[in-house]
């Protein structure tokens, strides 16, 4: 699955901290070369969107014809506000 990364989750990643962003970076790599990566996503009941986790933080996104775009990237306390 490809991962698409939107202009507001790029400027979610670039305001984390350096060993965050390559913890991140890491974990999509892993996904994408997965051949079902949402098995490891939690859907988010009431919204069509899904999550994964990276310690406290998530990567929020939608799957739109065999893509994944990122979202959001947030700290656990804020992620789902605003969805």
């Amino acid at each position: 699955m490809r991962f698409i990364m939107m202009p507001d989750a790029r400027d979610d990643l670039g305001r984390l901290p350096k060993n965050i962003r390559r913890r991140i970076a890491k974990k999509l790599r892993m996904l994408a070369g997965m051949d079902d990566p949402l098995k490891l996503a939690k859907h988010l009941e009431g919204f069509d969107v899904y999550r994964f986790r990276v310690s406290d933080y998530r990567i929020i996104g939608e799957v739109i014809k065999g893509a994944f775009y990122i979202l959001l990237i947030r700290r656990r306390d804020n992620a789902y506000r605003g969805l």
